[in-house]
């Protein structure tokens, strides 16, 4: 998990003098970088062209968009297709039509709303005489014949629909008798094309909540969570010892405990994993049809040489790879990373003996440390695991930006088709799909060691995740299909610097495109402050209105903080302190006086865990904790509620999402163990 920055001398005398460079070079090269949530119409994140394009050329797309030089042609033909020789009409039709190419082409035409439309919403206001983009749209072609009208929608099929395949030409006011009933169909206030690439409007100010209140309902030591889809309060948690429990959670207001936590595990993997570190039982996850096919997966650490089933060959490959195997350390490469699938024969009670049914995936590292290793289930159906860059300080063979291998990526496969060898199937959907010379499982490029990334359940695009920093920063990513966010060539919105010349080299600035984190955080050399950053979830329970709509992460130190988007769908996000505070008397278990600030007294906090129900859980080495309603600790009113003081708890989607979760003050023997063990990453070895 954690990495922070060394306290040598040599250190700080290398940081000072490069601190000026580097802060000169970030902001020449902050230009390199994708902004806000952008995404193109296949949910991908913008690129650079690899040619110059013709038809939907500079000025309004010159660099960075959605359009390859091949679907510039194809816009063109179709373009063409149109037969419009009215030279005003036609030019709106090829700013239209190009509006495809846009960095924000997914919401401008409707794709992440499942409404893709062939126009995009067009701006539909006036400011004193300047009229309205879309009456200028209605005014230029409502008299023009049309072939092929992109304006014609399929009849009975609504407005999102592609339009009729006719070479019969039709005009705007054939369609649309009237100017307003034109723009009532096509127009939209936000997010809405004005003939120019789309410009986000700048952030509102947005306040910062009165803490988050949670109870304690349990005492285990857990760094995993995953709720069971089916059930209505039924969870599988696991110990970084590979101890795995199934656990009742007792219902909100109940002032019940957590039930479960004794007795013989669900399912013991103890003495098959690799405990120490940054090592152990990483990920967990049950399968959406869990309740039917019992079938969960797991992610840990195994050394070949006490373990020799999980044997792989090693990463550092230089038929790969820049990694030279001579130049590592003795004993490097014997320790594993296994992605196993479980199945249960009475998945619903406990223990039932569960078997492993199918090995996903070994891979050998070279190092120890920043192994990543989370488990979770998307919106599509496939199975997401975010893996560290392989260990070492800095990523010294540049793994994280090394096509040709899966670390320091977010990987995305499909386990729900039958396959032998490897036990996975590739979605032909991601991004690296039948490429030479990339791993074909990679989803996104660019991570140090994600520690815990989460879908947002009432909004599926929305992958957010929490990376490790090195030496400062600690960030939060919003990860599109594609997306690149560049460690080791950046850390956090900065360029990265080491005090030694890594021997795998480091890729330039220039032949990337990095998308910076949307938010981020900085920690000093005094470990007391802060470590490392525990990525949580976007918050949709229905028990705290204030934080509803807000993404809930922390430090590993104990410190919370909130990022509320602003304005929505734009990927901006503005980030807050924000208190985890005791429910007092109310809290099932005693954590304290009622709103007191649990900062210091949840003392570590593992990883965050979310049930059926959305609500949301902290496990700690103080314990489980669950979010709970802000008048248990004081909090009457919000100084910004979300929903105006209306709680709206999403409905659960067709997948459940993957709650994770840990710590918590025990009785158990391995508990400072487990202490001595998190902190113990926080040693850097330059």
């Amino acid at each position: 998990m954690p990495e922070s920055a060394p306290c040598s001398s040599l250190y700080k005398v290398l940081m000072a003098r490069g601190a000026l460079l580097q802060l000169l070079s970030a902001i020449v090269l902050m230009a390199a970088f994708v902004s806000g949530h952008q995404l193109c119409t296949n949910l991908e994140g913008p690129t650079k062209p690899s040619a110059p394009l013709t038809f939907c050329s500079a000025p309004a797309y010159p660099s960075l968009g959605c359009c390859s030089p091949s679907s510039d042609q194809q816009i063109q033909a179709y373009f063409t297709s149109l037969n419009v020789t009215d030279a005003q009409c036609s030019a709106v039709l090829q700013q239209l039509l190009c509006a495809q190419c846009d960095p924000w082409a997914s919401h401008l035409l409707g794709v992440e709303q499942n409404s893709p439309r062939v126009i995009p919403y067009l701006c539909n206001t006036t400011s004193g005489s300047t009229t309205s983009y879309c009456a200028q749209v209605y005014s230029a072609c409502a008299s023009v014949p049309i072939a092929n009208s992109p304006f014609a929608q399929t009849p009975g099929a609504g407005l999102n629909a592609l339009p009729i395949a006719s070479s019969t030409p039709t005009t705007l006011s054939d369609l649309f008798p009237s100017q307003a009933a034109f723009c009532n169909a096509f127009s939209a206030s936000s997010f809405c094309y004005d003939g120019a690439p789309y410009v986000l409007p700048p952030p509102s100010p947005a306040n910062a909540t009165s803490g988050m209140c949670v109870e304690k309902i349990g005492t285990g030591t857990y760094i995993n969570m995953a709720a069971i889809p089916g059930s209505s309060n039924l969870a599988l948690v696991a110990s970084q010892y590979g101890r795995i429990r199934l656990v009742t959670l007792p219902a909100a207001g109940s002032g019940l405990n957590m039930t479960g936590e004794s007795g013989t595990p669900f399912l013991d993997l103890s003495q098959k994993i690799l405990a120490g570190g940054e090592n152990g039982l990483i990920g967990l996850t049950v399968h959406p049809n869990y309740t039917t096919n019992g079938k969960f997966y797991v992610t840990y650490t195994c050394n070949s040489t006490l373990h020799p089933d999980c044997a792989a060959p090693c990463e550092c490959d230089p038929t790969r790879t820049a990694c030279d195997p001579s130049q590592l350390p003795v004993g490097s490469c014997t320790q594993s990373t296994v992605i196993a699938e479980y199945t249960a024969p009475n998945p619903l009670t406990g223990p039932s003996n569960p078997t492993e049914t199918r090995r996903i995936l070994t891979l050998s590292k070279p190092y120890a440390n920043n192994n990543g290793g989370q488990l979770l289930f998307g919106p599509d159906g496939y199975l997401y695991s975010p893996l560290g860059d392989g260990g070492g300080s800095g990523d010294p063979w540049n793994f994280a930006q090394t096509r040709n291998t899966v670390l320091g990526k977010v990987i995305r496969i499909d386990v729900n088709t039958t396959a032998s060898n490897p036990g996975y199937v590739i979605p032909p959907t991601n991004p690296y799909y039948n490429q030479t010379g990339a791993a074909q499982e990679v989803f996104a490029t660019g991570f140090k060691n994600p520690w815990r990334c989460n879908f947002d359940s009432a909004r599926p695009t929305y992958l957010f995740c929490g990376d490790v920093g090195q030496t400062r920063y600690e960030e939060v990513n919003l990860v599109t299909k594609g997306g690149n966010y560049g460690w080791r060539t950046f850390e956090g919105p900065t360029l990265y610097t080491s005090s030694v010349t890594p021997p795998g080299g480091t890729t330039p600035p220039s032949a990337i495109s990095v998308t910076p984190p949307v938010m981020s955080y900085t920690h000093d050399l005094n470990p007391s402050d802060s470590a490392s950053i525990t990525g949580g979830y976007v918050y949709r329970g229905a028990s705290d209105t204030c934080n509803y709509g807000r993404y809930i992460f922390a430090d590993l130190y104990g410190k919370g903080f909130t990022g509320l988007e602003s304005p929505a769908d734009s990927g901006n996000f503005t980030m807050a302190r924000m208190s985890f505070l005791c429910a007092g008397a109310a809290s099932p278990m005693t954590c304290g006086l009622k709103g007191q600030d649990l900062t210091n007294d949840l003392q570590y906090i593992f990883s965050f865990g979310e049930d059926i129900n959305r609500d949301m859980y902290l496990l700690t080495l103080a314990g489980v904790f669950r979010v709970t309603s802000g008048d248990k600790c004081g909090i009457t009113s919000c100084s910004q509620n979300v929903l105006n003081g209306t709680a709206q708890a999403a409905p659960a989607p067709a997948l459940a999402p993957t709650p994770l979760g840990g710590g918590g003050a025990s009785t158990d023997p391995q508990v400072m163990s487990l202490v001595i063990l998190f902190l113990s990453l926080i040693a850097v070895t330059l």
